[in-house]
């Protein structure tokens, strides 16, 4: 199973990754202008598909953390780890990754158009604009890459990233970003909760190249990337031990007997194999109703927790901060 993790780093604390400085920060591409207007590159009907007031955006982010809600346009910045020691990314790997992502993007997007949603993802296609490439001076094992101080590390890196240019090319301001490491592990996310508030925004998730549970050498799967990546919106764990508090032992068995495929059950295909050119799992109506693509799901009744606080987002106790949005969603279109 692969974990969802909360992460307890500070916005503006210092790198502490033993012997990274902020100074590799550097490293990170900016977004280069793009002159043309959104409606003539990206929508071809005209317009844009979501006008978010200016004066609520910060608070939204505030609610929802940087990637916002899957319903509203969002990119997927991607941050490539390397190493001098020998972590590199080579054009197989590259190449592998990219394709996992995108038949990860292709299948969120045709599994949310079932719910009658037509999310518009961005993501890195090798075109450069989307993609930044680190030099990080440690092993990048699964301990280093995980833990308080890796997730300091990576904040400095994600505050790095010329958001403002991303907003100007692409229409929204709503950035997920995805650090790919170049060895095996249990991929995770690290997300915006709402007790939060202002603190912790940038949501990430950690996206390993090889699937520490299989042989060695063999790639993580898409149905991995696409697990994680709807973490970022609002998806939880479904499965056993799962760390989101209304995930209980009952509601993870009835999780197994009505949706059995739910990709934030089980990510493996039925066999325990992996498929890399196409995904065998679904978005639950459970999941849905946390991405907030429908407004009920069946046993809600019997689950209520599941419903105690606002789709999209997360929260260490059901139905605290952050309850009542409507001040905020006020004008905006979903």
């Amino acid at each position: 199973m692969k974990q969802f993790v909360r992460g307890l780093c500070t916005v503006l604390a210092a790198c502490l990754l033993a012997g990274c400085a902020p100074a590799h920060v550097e490293y990170v591409t900016a977004i280069p202008k793009v002159d043309a207007p959104w409606d003539v590159r990206q929508n071809p009907e005209g317009g844009q598909p979501t006008a978010r007031p200016a004066s609520t955006a910060q608070d939204l982010t505030n609610v929802y953390g940087s990637a916002l809600l899957l319903g509203w346009p969002c990119v997927l910045y991607s941050i490539y780890l390397d190493t001098p020691e020998g972590d590199v990314w080579t054009e197989e790997t590259l190449a592998q990754t990219r394709r996992n992502l995108t038949v990860a993007v292709d299948w969120i997007t045709r599994q949310a158009e079932a719910y009658r949603a037509a999310p518009k993802l961005y993501y890195d296609q090798g075109e450069g604009d989307l993609t930044a490439f680190v030099s990080c001076p440690v092993e990048l094992t699964e301990d280093a890459t995980s833990g308080n101080d890796f997730y300091d590390y990576v904040d400095t890196l994600t505050a790095a990233v010329d958001t403002d240019a991303i907003a100007r090319a692409y229409g929204t301001s709503s950035i997920g970003y995805l650090i790919f490491v170049p060895a095996a592990g249990c991929s995770y996310s690290i997300l915006h909760y709402l007790e939060d508030g202002e603190y912790y925004l940038n949501e990430f998730s950690c996206l390993y190249l090889y699937d520490v549970y299989e042989d060695p050498g063999t790639f993580e799967g898409p149905a991995v990337y696409a697990h994680e990546i709807l973490h970022l919106f609002g998806a939880s764990d479904l499965y056993e031990d799962s760390s989101d508090v209304y995930v209980t032992p009952e509601l993870t068995g009835y999780v197994a007997r009505q949706w059995p495929d739910a990709i934030m059950y089980y990510t493996y295909n039925d066999d325990n194999s992996i498929s890399y050119d196409h995904i065998e799992k679904t978005i639950c109506p459970l999941t849905a109703y946390r991405l907030g693509l429908c407004d009920t799901f069946p046993g809600i009744e019997r689950f209520p927790g599941a419903a105690a606080d606002p789709p999209g987002t997360y929260s260490a106790e059901p139905g605290g901060s952050g309850r009542d949005l409507g001040f905020l969603l006020d004008g905006v279109a979903a």
